[in-house]
């Protein structure tokens, strides 16, 4: 999987939540903590590409640049084509616990959280050098965070409303025994 992918995973969420933004600081911290969450977990990484520690946190290069246009500005429209059938189950489930644990954070809580001292960013920040921050770090640091499986069960993914192509998505603890399906399809019949 590409990083571009998980991060036009990220914005196609937000584009459906009130009064949220997501800007390319925003988008890329998301990244870090969804790479963190794979290597802790799965110990294999989302996606290829590699984190660097630029001056405000960690960046995939590649993302930041094709979204530098927006600047500050929320990302309303993800980048090229994009469909959530290239995510199966367990994926969506990390990238909701990401989204659900660090979402809601703003930009600025969020570089606080990613410059905490002995992070894997501010292991290898140096000014001006971009440097690579390893999968080996990420990994250890967030095995190290409080997260777990358990984690993944806040919500559940129970497929995509034929509609809008769009996940439909309801908490895990909601499980009373009603066939939702009828909402799958968009009708009420």
């Amino acid at each position: 999987m590409r990083a571009i992918d998980i991060a036009n995973f990220f914005i196609d969420y937000n584009s459906h939540c009130v009064d949220e933004t997501i800007t390319n600081l925003k988008l890329n911290k998301l990244l870090y903590f969804a790479q963190g969450y794979s290597l802790a977990l799965y110990n294999a990484p989302l996606f290829s590409e590699n984190i660097e520690a630029w001056q405000y946190g960690p960046v995939v290069s590649n993302v930041y640049h094709k979204f530098k246009s927006n600047n500050k500005e929320n990302i309303a429209n993800t980048y090229g084509k994009f469909s959530h059938d290239i995510f199966d189950s367990d994926t969506i489930e990390l990238l909701l616990a990401v989204i659900n644990d660090y979402g809601k954070y703003s930009s600025s809580k969020l570089i606080e959280i990613t410059h905490e001292k002995g992070s894997p960013w501010d292991m290898v920040y140096s000014e001006n050098a971009n440097n690579i921050i390893s999968n080996s770090s990420i990994k250890e640091y967030f095995k190290n965070v409080s997260i777990s499986k358990a984690n993944l069960d806040k919500l559940e993914y129970i497929g995509k409303r034929e509609d809008t192509l769009k996940p439909l998505l309801l908490p895990a603890d909601l499980d009373d025994g009603e066939d939702y399906s009828i909402y799958l399809t968009g009708s009420n019949n």
